[in-house]
Formats: C-alpha cells, sequence, structure tokens
C-alpha cells in the first residue's frame, strides 16, 4: 500500500492556498472548511509543524496581529473561513454577540457559578 505524501504547509501563500482548496462557499457565503476540525468544531489544520486555528489565522490575514484578542464570527460557524465574515474583537463582545443573537440554547444547563460569571461580564459590556 502507498500512503500519500504530507505537504507540509510553511509559508502564508501555501496556507491560503489550502484553505481554498478545502473550503467550499455555502448559500450563505460561508468558507466551509473540509479539513479536520477541533473538539469545539473550529477548522484547523498544522501550519509550520504546528496545529493552529484557522479562524486565527485567516483573522490576522485580514486585520493584522490579534494581540491577545479573539477572532469572532459574524455568522457563528465556527469553522467559516470566509475572511468578511471574521473580525477581531474581545470575549467580552463575543458574549454581548452571543447574547444578543439569542446563541443560548444551553443557557439553562449552566451551572449557577456559570450563570453568575456570565451575567457579570454582560452587565460590564452595558
Amino acid at each position: 500500500m502507498r500512503l500519500a505524501k504530507i505537504r507540509r504547509i510553511s509559508t502564508v501563500e501555501q496556507m491560503l492556498a489550502r484553505i481554498e482548496e478545502n473550503s467550499i462557499v455555502n448559500s450563505s457565503g460561508c468558507k466551509i472548511w473540509m479539513g479536520a476540525r477541533s473538539d469545539c468544531g473550529y477548522a484547523v489544520a498544522r501550519f509550520k509543524g504546528k496545529l493552529i486555528a484557522l479562524h486565527r489565522f485567516v483573522c490576522e490575514q485580514a486585520y493584522g496581529p490579534l494581540k491577545g484578542r479573539n477572532a469572532n464570527h459574524h455568522c457563528d460557524v465556527p469553522y467559516c473561513l470566509e475572511s468578511t465574515h471574521i473580525y477581531p474583537g474581545t470575549q467580552t463582545q463575543n458574549i454581548k454577540d452571543w447574547w444578543l443573537r439569542k446563541r443560548r440554547a444551553d443557557w439553562q444547563n449552566r451551572k449557577e457559578e456559570q450563570k453568575q460569571l456570565l451575567s457579570e461580564l454582560l452587565d460590564d459590556a452595558w
């Protein structure tokens, strides 16, 4: 049996090409990553020998270094790699977004201390 040769991605151009090759665009305009995903559903791949979160990579290519900020999604699709759907922001902004878009189906299942912490963060955000 012959094994496929694994390409080592070591340049930004190579990674951007790999993203294009391994993504499809859906009806919402999301660039859906068809490769590996993290346990949380985020697109991941090896770059320069390290496993990276591709939404962060795409965000940095579009906006520059994140410097401790998040790479948030306008579309709420964690494996979307469309640069116009991803923006740099804080965790507080991400939580506020999460709340305003009603992405909180699991709210009732959270422990009381988690609810309290989230409530405090939301109060501070507004």
